[in-house]
C-alpha cells in the first residue's frame, strides 16, 4: 500500500543520536526537523551529517528541514519555572534574568500599547497590559501558571517593527546553503514580503533550496 501521508519528527537533545534516529527512520519519520530556536549551529551541522549517514542506511529517503528562530521574543533564561498568579502585577523589559515580579525578555517590546493582550508561553499565560514607561511594560495576569525557561511572547495584532531576518538567521541560513537541507521554514511570517526576504537571502548564498 502507498502512503501518502509525511511523517516530521522534530530532531533534539533526547533525539539526536544514532540509535534514536535510526529508530525514527525506520518507523517512518519522512522529514527530520532541526529547530534553530534551541542548541547550537554546529550541532545542527553535525545532526544535518547525522541523518543524512542514517538516510543512506535505510530503505525511505528522509528529507532534512531547517527552521529558522525567526523575528520572536522569548524571556530570560531560568533555572526552574516561574510561578505567575492570577492578578500579579509583572513588569517586562530587555535582559537577561528573570523573577516572578520582573521577567527579562529577548527583545523589547514597548511598541505594544496599554490595553494589548500579552501572550506568555504560547499562551498559556495571559496578561494585559496596564503601563509603559522607560522601556519598560507593566501587565497585569490575567490568567497565571508556571512560565518556563525562555518561553515565547507574543502580543496578538501588535507589529512589534522585528526584522524578518535574523542575526540568529543569518547564521542558520548559512548552515542551510552549506549544508544544501532539503527545507527551510520560517517561523512569525507576517506577510508574503517576509517569505520573499528569506527567499532572496538564500539566493543570494548560491542555494536552492
Amino acid at each position: 500500500m502507498t502512503r501518502n501521508a509525511k511523517i516530521v519528527c522534530t530532531l533534539g537533545p533526547a533525539s539526536a543520536d544514532r540509535d534514536t534516529v535510526t529508530a525514527l527512520a525506520t518507523a517512518g519519520m519522512s522529514v527530520a526537523r532541526l529547530n534553530a530556536s534551541h542548541g547550537t549551529t554546529d550541532e545542527r551541522r553535525d545532526l544535518v551529517d547525522l541523518v543524512r549517514d542514517v538516510d543512506e542506511r535505510t530503505a525511505q529517503p528522509i528529507a532534512t528541514l531547517l527552521d529558522l528562530p525567526g523575528p520572536e521574543v522569548r524571556t530570560a533564561a531560568v533555572d526552574s519555572s516561574l510561578t505567575l498568579a492570577d492578578g500579579a502585577t509583572v513588569e517586562l523589559s530587555a535582559g537577561d534574568e528573570a523573577t516572578a515580579e520582573r521577567i527579562g525578555l529577548s527583545r523589547p517590546i514597548d511598541g505594544a500599547s496599554v490595553g494589548d493582550t500579552v501572550l506568555l508561553d504560547d499562551g498559556h499565560i495571559e496578561a494585559t497590559i496596564t503601563d509603559i514607561a522607560s522601556g519598560v511594560v507593566t501587565v497585569n495576569v490575567d490568567s497565571g501558571g508556571e512560565l518556563k525557561s525562555r518561553a515565547g511572547v507574543n502580543v496578538p495584532g501588535v507589529d512589534l517593527e522585528l526584522p524578518t531576518v535574523t542575526v540568529a538567521d543569518h547564521r542558520e541560513l548559512d548552515l542551510a546553503a552549506e549544508m544544501n537541507v532539503d527545507f527551510v521554514a520560517a517561523s512569525f511570517v507576517r506577510s508574503a514580503a517576509d517569505i520573499y526576504e528569506i527567499s532572496g537571502e538564500l539566493e543570494s548564498r548560491g542555494a536552492d533550496i
